[in-house]
């Protein structure tokens, strides 16, 4: 049983869950550090995008909650795909879907068991974090409304400070940020090594 139950564990330290808000760096720094630990990498919006519809599209026409139960589904999907050995970037919302259906308060637990999660934020301060980010956003989709887009990130800023099990708070470059990603990946590695030799 003790070797079964090393096996999962060992399993699930062997996927990465990037997370946090919009316009923090997981899709850009998980296609970087997948690599760097020989790990596959999936963008969930990416995935998404391509196997179901347009995001935006998609939420006009189904709704906001069908498109997190349909989200959900294909990470789930995803994970059989990809059994481990592998980054996840993933969506911007995820951990807050539990905000409309209480049934997906699962999904932070679900993060824990399955895998690494490492939260990605520019700044500890969640109005310097905001300048940042949507800052970024904007310049990439320069039509999104400020304000609305300021208040999103407030919200969602709160909800994933208290997540992940590596916190990488830094505004730091790409290169730099998924080089401290490695880092403190590979010492979560090590710890859980020495927790699993003293069963």
């Amino acid at each position: 049983m003790r070797r079964y139950v090393a096996g999962l564990v060992r399993d699930a330290l062997r996927r990465v869950f990037l997370i946090g808000p919009a316009g923090v760096g997981k899709s850009t720094c998980g296609a970087l550090l997948a690599p760097k630990l020989g790990f596959g990498f999936v963008d969930l919006d990416s995935e998404f995008n391509t196997r179901v519809g347009h995001i935006a599209e998609f939420i006009a026409r189904e709704g906001y909650l069908a498109y997190c139960g349909r989200n959900v589904d294909l990470f789930e999907a995803l994970l059989e795909e990809e059994e481990s050995d592998a980054v996840y970037a993933l969506s911007s919302g995820f951990l807050l879907y539990e905000d409309l259906d209480p049934s997906y308060s699962r999904l932070a637990g679900d993060l824990r068991r399955l895998g690494v999660s490492i939260l990605l934020l520019p700044a500890a301060s969640v109005e310097e974090a905001a300048e940042i980010t949507v800052g970024r956003l904007l310049a990439r989709r320069p039509g999104l409304d400020e304000e609305k887009e300021r208040a999103k990130f407030r919200t969602r800023f709160h909800k994933y400070i208290g997540q992940g099990d590596i916190q990488i708070i830094s505004n730091a470059s790409p290169t730099m940020t998924v080089e401290r990603a490695r880092q403190e990946y590979e010492r979560f590695l090590a710890s859980a090594a020495r927790d699993r030799s003293a069963w």
